[in-house]
């Protein structure tokens, strides 16, 4: 009876917490945006910008991603592009010396090297400090974007009230099973995204596709996940963090099965790590809608939901 009884309410409250809470913060809530930085607000001029990887032994896929920004339709400000070596111990460094000489004139080519890994969030925090452009943008080096990301990520940002934006990220057709069940979450998460475009309220960034303005950067935590945090870096400076349905980027799969587990399961790990700093801060911030909203998306799901689907799981397998 009891296990009947939990089996039925698990959808509900599943329902409640994932679908209803959202779009009830999203018809309900609003942004406080007052006290803007006036040097967020586009003014006409060329808005430049930076684009951040940080690579740990990617030899195998760094050239290929250079390539790709080579080619992209480029901003009228121009583009630099810095690459954090994070103490790659193969050939990763030589790549991109490689790629510097086909680098197009009008493309600045950066490199900076770690002599021993740092994590991610270190190392993006290494490259923000090298970057030179208006806005900074996130990617990574088994991501491939289309031509006109870039260029539809920076037109975001110039709109009135955006600090950060974040592209869809689609995965190929041959990536492998756990990848593959991954990207169906994602399709949730593009869902849930869609739903609070118009109201520029995302809780989070992709990795492999994002954006934000420099001077938001100003906080960054190097011990945060850097999924979160340029929402709240956005926040804090009374900003949005918009979706851009059409700035699509393709992420490549870890070769094995057992590499995409471990890259899921370090995302994971960080996000829960950085979950009671996040929301301290976005309490300090005043920003009640988005805090909301992020317990409603984050911390519910991953605190109640997830553990009782596993546990009954585990009970119907037993």
């Amino acid at each position: 009876m009891f296990v009947g009884l939990l089996c039925l309410s698990v959808p509900v409250v599943w329902l409640l917490i994932m679908v209803v809470g959202p779009r009830l913060v999203l018809r309900w809530g609003r942004l406080r945006r007052d006290g803007l930085d006036p040097r967020l607000v586009a003014t006409g001029r060329d808005v430049r910008a930076s684009v951040v990887i940080a690579a740990r032994d990617e030899e195998a896929a760094i050239g290929d991603r250079l390539d790709n920004l080579f080619a992209a339709q480029q901003p009228a400000g121009g583009l630099q592009i810095v690459v954090v070596s994070d103490g790659s111990r193969d050939q990763t460094e030589q790549r991109v010396a490689d790629a510097r000489k086909r680098c197009p004139a009008h493309i600045d080519l950066e490199l900076v090297v770690c002599p021993q890994s740092i994590g991610k969030e270190a190392a993006l925090a290494k490259g923000f400090s090298a970057v030179t452009g208006d806005v900074v943008g996130l990617t990574d080096a088994t991501t491939r974007w289309e031509p006109d990301t870039l260029v539809k990520l920076v037109a975001r940002l110039c709109e009135d009230g955006v600090g950060a934006a974040s592209g869809k990220v689609r995965y190929g057709a041959s990536a492998g099973g756990t990848a593959q069940a991954f990207s169906s979450y994602q399709r949730y998460v593009v869902s849930v995204r869609s739903a609070g475009a118009r109201r520029d309220m995302q809780v989070s960034t992709s990795g492999a596709c994002s954006m934000i303005w420099r001077s938001c950067l100003e906080g960054y935590d190097p011990g945060l996940n850097s999924d979160l945090q340029l929402a709240l870096l956005a926040a804090e400076h009374g900003l949005g963090t918009a979706y851009v349905a059409d700035a699509v980027a393709w992420e490549d799969t870890a070769a094995t099965r057992a590499a995409q587990v471990r890259m899921r399961t370090r995302i994971i790990r960080l996000c829960l790590l950085s979950i009671p700093q996040v929301v301290r801060r976005m309490v300090r911030a005043e920003q009640w809608a988005l805090l909301a909203r992020f317990v409603a998306l984050k911390l519910t799901r991953w605190t109640l939901c997830v553990p009782v689907v596993v546990g009954l799981a585990g009970w119907v397998l037993v």
